[in-house]
């Protein structure tokens, strides 16, 4: 996940804290569904930068108020294309769930992800595959992440190699 990505999740979740920052129902629930695109160059990935093109499809969020708090749930499919030196790997579309949750203020007291954080066929056959639980909150200055803190990593330096001059 990009670090633009992240940022319009935390966006979009303190936006949708501040307006609960009142008091309100136990539980309200709503949907919505939007996609975007996003790029960045990596430089902590591979030894060389990395272009990352991303098609992101937010499909769905709910938000419940409970004992003062607000938990906001976001459900996505992501597909990342990773370029560098004239070589191209095309991910295929994973999904992931991303939980936000603030207190009674609106403040944010935390952002996991979990599930799948990358998929991409390597040209040698295998599959580069991450899975798992990242606290997001706790990597304020990643770029790009594709180990999780409790899960499985897939072979970077696979991932790297496929992508080396």
């Amino acid at each position: 996940m990009t670090k633009q990505i992240r940022s319009l999740s935390l966006l979009l979740a303190a936006a949708a804290f501040a307006a609960w920052a009142t008091p309100a129902q136990a539980v309200r629930e709503f949907k919505r569904t939007f996609g975007y695109p996003a790029s960045i160059t990596v430089t902590d990935l591979c030894a060389f930068p990395v272009d990352i093109d991303s098609t992101v499809s937010l499909t769905w969020m709910r938000f419940v108020r409970q004992n003062g708090t607000v938990m906001a749930t976001f459900q996505v499919t992501e597909q990342d294309t990773f370029s560098a030196n004239q070589q191209t790997l095309q991910g295929l579309p994973y999904t992931y769930l991303e939980v936000a949750q603030a207190d009674a203020n609106g403040e944010l007291t935390g952002l996991v992800q979990q599930g799948e954080f990358e998929k991409v066929p390597l040209p040698d056959g295998s599959l580069f595959l991450s899975a798992g639980r990242i606290d997001l909150l706790a990597h304020p200055d990643a770029q790009f992440i594709v180990t999780p803190d409790v899960g499985q990593s897939g072979d970077v330096a696979a991932l790297c190699a496929a992508l080396a001059p």
